[in-house]
C-alpha cells in the first residue's frame, strides 16, 4: 500500500528514483512527509505514518545502495522453505 502511494501522491511532483536515492533516519522522514503535506501533498494522517514506517524501514541510512525490488522482498520476507 506504501509504493502505491508513494505512486499516487509522491510521484505527482518527486521521482520515485528521486525518494528511492534519500537514506534518511525515521525522525528526517517524519519530518519530510510533514513538510510535503503542508505543501499540499494530499494524504491523511494515516497515510503518512504508514509512509514513513515504510520509507524509514526501505530507505534508511543503513540501506543497500542497491536494494531488491519491493516485489522480491516481499517473497523473502513471505517464504518460509520448504516444509
Amino acid at each position: 500500500r506504501a509504493e502505491g502511494l508513494i505512486v499516487a501522491r509522491c510521484s505527482v511532483c518527486h521521482s520515485p528514483d528521486l525518494i528511492a536515492q534519500q537514506r534518511l533516519p525515521k525522525d528526517r522522514w517524519e519530518a519530510t512527509v510533514e513538510k510535503m503535506m503542508h505543501w499540499g501533498a494530499e494524504i491523511t494522517k494515516d497515510e503518512a505514518g504508514l509512509l514513513v514506517r515504510y520509507l524509514a524501514a526501505r530507505y534508511n541510512p543503513g540501506a543497500p545502495d542497491i536494494l531488491p525490488t519491493i516485489e522480491m522482498a516481499y517473497v523473502k520476507a513471505t517464504f518460509k522453505g520448504p516444509k
